[in-house]
Order: structure tokens, then sequence, then C-alpha cells
């Protein structure tokens, strides 16, 4: 190859490799940001990384905020309109935010969005992970932030609520300080208003367990935490979440919250293989972060992400406590870099244990269109009960569509 080539070569490469320049979050500013300041954060990288970052607005918060998802990998904006986009590479979901106070795990899942572009261009950011190889199979997506009008509210007070639906709604819930606040406006849990239901072998059926059991925290009002609402799935927040779980095939979900530095991974009514999958992703992750696995639940509470998430795709979860139980709310600035130090690779390592897993023999298809697959042939089945269809046993990379019997 000519002088004259090697240098076209390289100005090309050049020219079409994203201009470094200062970092768009500021991990020692977090706690400075507001859910509109991740919003336009979130703008500006999928603008400076057009090749492997694209953004979808959703359906706006009850309060009005936007609420978004990030998709990362190779060529995502042309792969992610293909129709059989849900088995062009694997999925992997990470959430943050579902708690008001917990104000520090929308920040990290930025910045770690951040750093893997970052380290995409240049390989010498991150050590032991190749960035290209692993957009080249997978897309990660990313709910930063699923919980803003409490983000802005533990922040700033009443007056960043921006709707008149949103005044009266608060005024109606029971709380005394904003900087312990959980719920959304409405004085709903999030994390306690999601459908759960699991499956009886016994009687063939799916049992509805939503508010079955309540712990020592239940409340039956609109308040600050723990009120689980009136239905399950009655706060769009949630909704939105769960629409986003349904449409994509996903191996396993990252879901942040805080605090305590400890991980959760066992769901009381489902199966011990299931459990065991979970458990080995957040061991990964507990040798990553240091922190301490939880025991096996009791079954006592319901409504968390993990419980739709579980019933729905029956991939391994695990939520991650990340800073100091001791730490105030919401959580002092002091925290953020050694808790994105212990925390920023996670993602990656759930990554690595999907790829490395593949897909399972039990395929769902529904009209001929592929929905899911199952390890067990028993859930597989349940879920034929559930949602109709049929189950096809393969190997390999599922096809997306097949040709009905």
């Amino acid at each position: 190859m000519s002088y004259n080539l090697i240098l076209s070569v390289c100005l090309f490469a050049a020219l079409n490799a994203p201009i470094k320049s200062n970092e768009i979050v500021n991990i020692d500013k977090g706690a400075n940001y507001l859910a509109q300041d991740l919003h336009k954060q979130s703008v500006e990288l999928v603008k400076r990384y057009p090749d492997i970052l694209e953004m979808e607005d959703l359906v706006k918060s009850f309060d009005g905020n936007k609420m978004y998802a990030i998709r990362l990998s190779k060529n995502i904006s042309q792969i992610s309109k293909n129709p059989e986009f849900n088995v062009l590479k694997k999925h992997y979901l990470v959430e943050a935010g579902t708690h008001a106070r917990e104000t520090f795990n929308p920040v990290l899942v930025m910045k770690e969005i951040e750093l893997y572009c970052q380290d995409y261009y240049d390989e010498n950011t991150i050590p032991n992970f190749n960035m290209d190889e692993i957009l080249e199979s997978s897309v990660m997506h990313f709910l930063p932030l699923t919980n803003p009008d409490g983000f802005n509210l533990v922040k700033n007070g009443e007056q960043s609520i921006q709707t008149s639906r949103g005044k009266q709604s608060i005024n109606k819930v029971v709380y005394i300080d904003q900087h312990y606040y959980k719920a959304g406006l409405r004085g709903v849990d999030f994390n306690r208003n999601y459908p759960s239901r699991y499956f009886d072998f016994e009687k063939e059926t799916w049992v509805d367990f939503w508010k079955k059991t309540q712990d020592d925290l239940f409340r039956n009002e609109p308040s600050w935490a723990y009120f689980h609402g009136n239905e399950p799935a009655s706060e769009p927040e949630v909704k939105i979440v769960m629409s986003y779980v349904d449409r994509y095939d996903f191996r396993n979900f990252i879901s942040y919250h805080s605090q305590g530095e400890v991980l959760y991974w066992h769901q009381y009514y489902f199966s011990k293989i299931y459990n065991e999958r979970s458990k080995s992703l957040a061991q990964i992750c507990g040798n990553v972060n240091g922190y301490e696995l939880m025991n096996k639940g009791n079954g006592i509470g319901s409504g968390y992400l993990s419980d739709y998430t579980t019933h729905r795709t029956l991939k391994p979860i695990v939520v991650i406590e990340t800073i100091d139980v001791d730490a105030e709310r919401p959580t002092p600035q002091s925290y953020y870099r050694d808790a994105y130090d212990k925390n920023k690779l996670l993602p990656l390592y759930a990554v690595k244990e999907g790829e490395g897993i593949g897909y399972y023999k039990y395929r769902l298809y529904i009209d001929g269109i592929y929905i899911r697959d199952y390890e067990e042939k028993r859930y597989a089945k349940a879920h034929q009960i559930e949602n109709g269809g049929i189950i096809i046993e393969g190997e390999g990379t599922p096809k997306f569509k097949i040709d009905m019997p």
C-alpha cells in the first residue's frame, strides 16, 4: 500500500471518528443534575456518537417530564429499523431511577454510556473488554431515569412540579421530608406497582400475588413510599417500563437502586434453575463491586420490577443497591466517585455472561414471529398458555419468522 493511500485512510478514519472534547457527563458534579439535565446530556451523547447510539423518547411521565431509552450498538440507527431487530443481536437492559431519593444511579448509568462510547473509539479506556466485539454482537439498552418527577422533587422540592395535576396530586400524599421521598407524585411506589404473577404447576394456572403478601412497610394510602397503588400498573411510568421490557428479547437485566451495597437476586415463586442463573449473575456483579449477596427471598411483598421481568421473560435480573447505608438522602456528591468506580463495568459483565449462555432450546412463536426463549420446557408451555402461539425446539440464534403449520 502506498504512503498516500495509507495517509488517505488515516485521514478518513480521523474525520469520521467523534471529536474528542470535554466530557458530557461529569460524575463529580452529578449531585447537581436535574432530570432535564440528564435528558439534555442524552441528546448530546447521541449527537457525538451517532454511529453507535440512538435515543428514543417514550411516553412522558405523570408531570410531563421526558422519559427515554438509549440504545448502544454498532450501526444502531440502521439495525433498529430492521423488522428482525430482536434476533439480529442479543439484547440487554439496564434500568435506574425508580425511587426518587436514589439520585446517584441515573447519573451512574449516563456516565456508563459515555464511558462505553469513549472506549469504542479508544480501546485504552476500559481494560479487559473489547467494545468493538461487544457492540458487534449485542445491543445494550438503558432506561436511565424511570421516575423523573420524583427525582426533581427530591432535588428541588415542590417548585419543580410543572403541571396543575402534579401539584394537586402531591397535596394528597403523606410525607414530611422531600429528601426521603421514594414514590411518584401520586404517592405510588413504582417498585410495588408492577403486576406480579407466577405459574402454579399443580393447578396449571397463572396466579396473581400482587399485594397479597404485605411486609411491615406496607402503606394503604398515597405516601412518600411503600403504597402499591389501587391496582397494578396504575402509574404511567410503570406502564412505560413494562412496555419496553415486553418489546425485546432481553437476555438479562440490571436494576440499580440505593442504598446498602448489597445485591438482590432471588425470586421466591420461581424455579431453582431460574434462581441459579440469577445468582450466578449476582455473584459476578458482587465479585466486581464487592457487594454482599442477600439471602433467598421469603415471598413477602410484591409489585417489584423483578417480579414483572421474571414473570414475563424468565431471564435473570440483579437488583444492585449502590451507596453506603449510612449516607444522607439524596445521595451527597462525596459518595459518587467511589460508587461509580465500583459499578461502572457491571453492565459489560452482564453482557459477557449473557453471550456465554446464548439462546435456550424452547422458543415461543406467536403468529409465526419469535417472541423469546426458555431454558425449561414447562415454563415455555406456561407462557404458551398465557399468550398463545406455539413452542419450537431449536439451537443457535432463533429464526425471526417461521411458517405456521
